[in-house]
Formats: structure tokens, C-alpha cells, sequence
């Protein structure tokens, strides 16, 4: 059943605060810590009170994992939403669909105001027995995990299928991590910066074939928050708001070895995103910005091909010659996404989409922005969120 094509025109839903801690490796705080101190700057960021605040959406900590999170976080940081609060855990898809689902309980009239907060120590906190939990949960219990199969590794296995059925080379892959750098350089709260070729990515260490060290995503402390709100209550907010105006998802498989073969996979993230670009009433071509969840450089060069920007198959030639960089056709997470500025899951894709349909990206601009893209992609590319936002209703 196709979503109502137009629900998202009938109390529309607007983006009007963001926040970002400290990123990198910040020792001494907890998830909980960081979910606040992001959550108040996005408030401040808005120009609202805490006390304006009725809808709540947290994702999970891979360090503090709580039963109930989203209602642990509002006790700890002193609010009761009265309308509207849930807990989200879809991986790496779920603050994109934090989104959709703060839209959709805006149309239901469920709240006016949500906060969609998420923090996490990854880097300083997570012991070994809680990254194999981890590793147990992303792969089949008796297909893949007694194998020893790990999220490099799966994905590895998507990049290894690439380059069999369409020629893809390590150095295209590469040139997705070298843009990403570029860009973080630009971007002051990133963790990585020095700038890096193809060189080096493909001289840096093999984690699993053909995924270098440097194809693999950050890991990080820190926290990510935005606060969305009706278009009634946007209007009397501090800034110009950002539309939520198309939104999809699809899933294909969990585990990687129940997936569909690589074709049948990109064909079914395709509809997905044909439903999205028809929900926003845009063309491909109209977005000025991608925000493209990048746990991997593989992921990026796929997710281009499901989204419809190339075709299935030419993915390796549409990232290279500078086409995902600042200045090319299609520039890619101006913020250096999870590969150069902080992973968080996404989190700072929905941040670096605002800033750039404010205007307020400073050298990382692209001029004239009014249309963005922001995906999300959870497990092994087993979960796929689409997000088109605009400047304009």
C-alpha cells in the first residue's frame, strides 16, 4: 500500500533546531550526558523553551542500553512529554526516519513541538564484550556469526559483488573517502581533517578485502539533535524553517546472507525512492545537496545507484573526478559525514542538510541550495530511509 502521497502537505512539518556536542574521543561523559547537552543546544538553536518541547524521539546507546529509552532520557533531562514519545533502534536508518516519524505524529495532531536527540560514547565507552554483543546481533546466529563474520566483512562482501558484476575498482571507492576528507576540512566539529589521496586510502591497512582502514566509518563520541515542529508553531521560531517533504523506506533482508541478489536489492531501494521524489513533487535534478549515509565508501556508491542519481552499475564513474565534491554535480556530505566528521548514525546528515538550506554552511555552502536528500542505511544494507527536504513549502 502506497503512503498518501500528500499527508505530508496536510500539517506540514518543518525542521527548526539543531544542536552538535563535542565529537571525537571525549572521555568522562555518558550517552545520557551527551543526549542532553545536544538537545539544549538545539533548543537554544530554535529559540524555544524546554517546557515548549511535547514529543520526544531518542534512538539507542550501544554503551547505556536502557529498556525504555526515550522515557529514561526525559527523566534525566527534565521534561514529560505529554503527546508524543518513542525509543527508535533501526541501526544507521534511524535518525533519517526520526524525521518521518516526527512528521507523521505532527499530521496526526500527536504533538507540535519533537525533539529527535541522540548521543552515545562509543569510542571511550564500549568494552570488547559489548562489541561482540554487537557484532552477535548484525549477524545471523547460524549462518554467519559462528563464522565469524563481522559488519566489515559484510559489507566488504557487497563491494567484492560490485566489482564482479560491474567492473568497480578500489580506486573509485577510494575517491569517496577522499572527498568526504575534503570536505571535513571545511567542517570545524570534525574529527578528522588532514587531508588524504587515493593513495592513501588504498595504502592504508586492508580490514576486509577490498575495504581499506580508510573506506570504514569514524568511530566516535558525541551527540546529534533537531527539533522539528508544525509549520504553525515554525513560523514564530528563530529561523527560516526547513520542509520535510518526502520521505520513503524499504527493507530487503537483516541478515546478509538471506539478501537478495545486488540488482533485485538497488531495484527495491529505487521504488522507495521513486515514492519519496514523488511525495516531495521534485526531480532528481532538482537536489542540490546529498547527505548519503556512509558507514562504508561502498555504501555511498550504492546508495547513489538506488536513489536514482546513476544507474545501477555506474556508480564507480559517477564519484570520481570530483562529480561528489563541493564544486561537482552531486555534492555529498559537505560536512564529511561518518567517514571524516563523526559517525552517530546519521544524526549530522539531518545537521549539515539544514544548515546548507539555511544558507549558514559558510565555506562548505553550496550556493544556492534549496533542495537536500538525507538517507539512512541500517544492519548490512538491510534498512533504507529517504528524507527530501526543501527551504520552501
Amino acid at each position: 500500500m502506497d503512503m498518501d502521497r500528500d499527508f505530508l502537505k496536510k500539517r506540514r512539518a518543518c525542521l527548526v533546531g539543531i544542536g552538535e556536542t563535542e565529537q571525537g574521543k571525549v572521555p568522562g561523559k555518558s550517552s545520557l550526558q551527551f543526549h542532553s547537552e545536544a538537545a539544549k543546544l538545539a533548543i537554544e538553536d530554535a529559540g524555544i523553551r524546554k517546557e515548549d518541547i511535547n514529543g520526544v524521539i531518542t534512538a539507542f546507546s550501544f554503551v547505556d542500553q536502557t529498556f525504555m529509552h526515550c522515557t529514561t532520557f526525559a527523566e534525566y533531562f527534565g521534561i514529560a512529554p505529554q503527546f508524543y514519545y518513542t525509543s527508535m533502534a533501526i541501526g544507521g536508518s534511524t535518525a533519517a526516519w526520526m524525521l518521518a516519524q516526527a512528521a507523521m505524529a505532527i499530521h496526526a495532531g500527536l504533538a507540535d513541538v519533537i525533539l529527535c536527540v541522540r548521543g552515545d560514547n562509543t569510542l571511550t565507552g564500549l568494552t570488547s564484550e559489548g562489541m561482540i554483543a554487537l557484532i552477535k546481533e548484525m549477524s545471523h546466529i547460524e549462518l554467519e556469526y559462528p563464522y565469524g563474520l563481522l559488519t566489515p566483512g559484510g559489507y566488504a562482501l557487497f563491494a567484492q559483488r560490485h566489482m564482479h558484476e560491474f567492473g568497480t575498482k578500489s580506486e573509485q571507492l577510494a575517491a569517496i573517502a577522499v572527498a568526504m576528507r575534503k570536505h571535513a576540512a571545511l567542517m570545524p566539529n570534525a574529527f578528522k581533517k588532514e587531508p588524504i589521496t587515493i593513495e592513501d586510502v588504498l595504502n592504508s591497512p586492508m580490514i576486509a578485502s577490498p575495504l581499506h582502514l580508510l573506506d570504514c566509518c569514524l568511530v566516535t563520541d558525541g551527540g546529534g539533535a533537531f527539533i522539528v515542529a508544525s509549520e504553525e508553531k515554525a513560523r514564530n521560531m528563530k529561523h527560516k524553517p526547513v520542509y520535510i517533504k518526502g520521505v520513503a523506506q524499504e527493507s530487503t533482508h537483516q541478515y546478509i546472507s538471506q539478501a537478495p541478489n545486488l540488482r533485485e536489492l538497488l531495484m527495491t531501494y529505487r521504488k522507495a525512492a521513486d515514492k519519496a521524489f514523488a511525495m516531495a513533487g521534485i526531480q532528481r535534478k532538482d537536489i542540490d545537496v546529498a547527505m548519503i549515509y556512509d558507514c562504508f565508501t561502498i555504501t555511498v556508491l550504492m546508495s547513489l545507484e538506488g536513489l536514482g542519481f546513476c544507474e545501477i552499475g555506474e556508480g564507480g564513474s559517477f564519484v570520481e573526478g570530483g562529480r561528489i565534491e563541493l564544486g561537482g554535480e552531486l555534492p555529498v556530505n559537505t560536512h564529511g559525514g561518518l567517514l571524516s566528521q563523526a559517525h552517530l548514525g546519521g544524526m549530522f546528515h539531518v545537521n549539515e542538510a539544514v544548515r546548507q538550506l539555511r544558507g549558514e554552511a559558510g565555506p562548505r555552502q553550496v550556493p544556492g541550495a534549496s533542495h537536500a536528500v538525507v538517507t539512512g542505511n541500517g544492519g548490512l544494507f538491510s534498512s533504507q530511509s529517504i528524507v527530501i527536504l526543501g527551504n520552501e513549502p
